[in-house]
């Protein structure tokens, strides 16, 4: 019996102790009785993080020198503003700094310079959200979907869990391994990789040999690889660095990429 301690953390929680229960003090990691903190001491919690809802769009975050590949309708619609605000292609050309081969030939615009055009014509946002095709020297490629999405978070969890990616000036190679035991979760990756990506995924099962502790244990996984240098890009934005840039990603986004972790490779004891 007696009166209960309540706490309330700067961070919008609260707790209601008894006064010889113990937290660990803030400053010193060391255990102390409730009843012996004060006003503006810390103790060891929980952080309340702030919502993220922001959507984050690819052409925001893919690096300057990578290529937009316009098709023959987009470049006609670039056309259609210039022809608003230049008396010609040539003298848009000029203030660019762009030949004419840009909007009439086969060369690419720079995402750098990409941005810059949408912006002069303030027509930046209504561009951003529809699916583009990128590259990062010649072939490229086009997404489904022009923003991240949870479908995608979960993909890049997957692929952090139990994926090998490798990345060179040429091209980006990705492979992953599941035991045919995990269907449920390999036909999830499949599902989520359906709605964001036009490429199919190369697979085949096959058979692992290992010695565990001195017995021979033969197991049936399922390979799947494939190719895809515009999502390892997307990957090493978000997860490389030992995931410095992850808290970026919006909640919905973060949740489905701990789900692909976890379905991938997780392990809750």
């Amino acid at each position: 019996k007696g009166k209960l301690i309540k706490f309330n953390l700067k961070s919008g929680f609260s707790i209601r102790l008894t006064p010889d229960h113990k937290l660990l003090d803030g400053n010193s990691l060391e255990w102390k009785e409730s009843q012996n903190f004060s006003i503006n001491n810390k103790i060891v919690a929980p952080l309340k993080l702030p919502e993220n809802n922001k959507e984050i769009y690819l052409l925001d975050i893919l690096p300057d020198d990578w290529k937009v590949i316009l098709d023959k309708n987009e470049k006609e619609k670039i056309k259609s503003y210039i022809k608003r605000y230049f008396k010609n292609i040539s003298e848009f050309n000029a203030k660019f700094n762009l030949d004419k081969n840009y909007l009439s030939g086969g060369k690419q615009l720079s995402i750098k310079i990409f941005k810059e055009i949408l912006n002069y014509f303030n027509e930046y946002n209504k561009w951003k959200i529809i699916p583009l095709k990128f590259c990062r020297n010649h072939s490229g490629e086009k997404l489904k979907i022009a923003k991240i999405t949870p479908e995608l978070g979960y993909v890049l969890g997957f692929l952090y869990g139990d994926g090998n990616i490798k990345i060179n000036n040429r091209r980006t190679h990705i492979s992953l391994i599941q035991s045919l035991k995990h269907k449920k979760y390999i036909d999830q990756f499949n599902k989520c990789w359906n709605s964001i990506s036009n490429r199919n995924i190369n697979n085949f099962d096959k058979e692992f040999n290992s010695v565990i502790r001195g017995k021979k244990v033969t197991s049936f996984c399922k390979y799947m690889y494939f190719g895809s240098n515009l999502l390892g890009e997307i990957y090493r934005i978000f997860i490389g660095n030992n995931l410095s840039n992850i808290l970026n990603l919006d909640d919905k986004t973060l949740n489905a990429f701990i789900a692909g972790v976890m379905d991938s490779d997780g392990c809750i004891s």
